[in-house]
């Protein structure tokens, strides 16, 4: 992105005071749980959200990985499921129950076993659908918005 901005393809907006001139928040930068296939987030990461909504202020979470499941992968063949016109990954969106590929925008029913060697997929990763999902499970008494 900043390449882009540097070669003058894309507008760069650096914000660095709010309109009501209160301080910026603090930003910490916390990565998933690269250790765990069942809990997206780290414990440690965890352990302070809950440290700031119990002082009663906000936090945000953010994740560049849209819908539920990122990934369905074949173990069996090492391929991914992907877009038919394209062969772009396809992502699990759960709203919707179908597959995304989010090159073509196209919708599909959701699949189990791989294409060519018919054995079951395996799912890979946690979009910002499955990441919210387990936060409201992990602190069922905040609120959380989309």
């Amino acid at each position: 992105m900043m390449m882009l901005a540097h070669e003058r393809k894309l507008n760069y907006f650096r914000l660095d005071k709010r309109a009501t001139n209160q301080p910026l928040p603090e930003i910490i930068l916390k990565y998933q749980n690269k250790n765990s296939y069942n809990e997206p987030l780290s414990l440690s990461l965890l352990k302070e959200i809950k440290s700031t909504l119990d002082d009663k202020k906000q936090v945000l979470v953010y994740l560049n990985r849209r819908g539920y499941i990122p990934r369905l992968f074949c173990s069996t063949c090492k391929k991914h499921a992907s877009c038919p016109s394209c062969f772009t990954p396809l992502i699990m969106h759960l709203k919707e129950k179908k597959l995304c590929c989010h090159y073509c925008s196209k919708f599909f029913q959701p699949i189990k076993e791989c294409a060519k060697c018919k054995n079951d997929y395996v799912q890979i990763g946690f979009g910002t659908e499955r990441v919210k999902e387990y936060l409201s499970q992990c602190f069922p008494n905040y609120p959380s918005l989309s």
